[in-house]
């Protein structure tokens, strides 16, 4: 969810407040400088779409950090077990690293 607020000098903010996937916290993301409330809202919706499509916000994220994530949160919920154990196995022997 996104708050706005407009500041003194008449630009605009966005701060969106979320919860990190990977570390069960709270963390929020914020971004100033936009001339219109518009413009603020198009900006925390892109960024809260990245967000909850990638569930946490990292730039030093690895792969071998991700796709177990990945796995727990996205495909376990979704495939039958022998379907995950499937995924989890390639990813583990084919992708990550050793």
């Amino acid at each position: 969810m996104a708050s706005f607020r407009q500041h003194e000098n008449g630009t605009w903010e966005y701060r969106i407040r979320y919860k990190d996937k990977r570390t069960e916290k709270y963390k929020e993301k914020s971004k100033r400088g936009f001339k219109t409330k518009k413009e603020a809202r198009i900006a925390a919706k892109k960024t809260a779409n990245n967000l909850a499509y990638v569930g946490f916000d990292s730039t030093n994220e690895t792969v071998g950090g991700y796709f177990p994530v990945w796995l727990e949160v996205y495909k376990k919920p979704s495939v039958k077990k022998t379907t995950y154990s499937l995924q989890e196995r390639t990813i583990r022997i084919n992708i990550l690293p050793r």
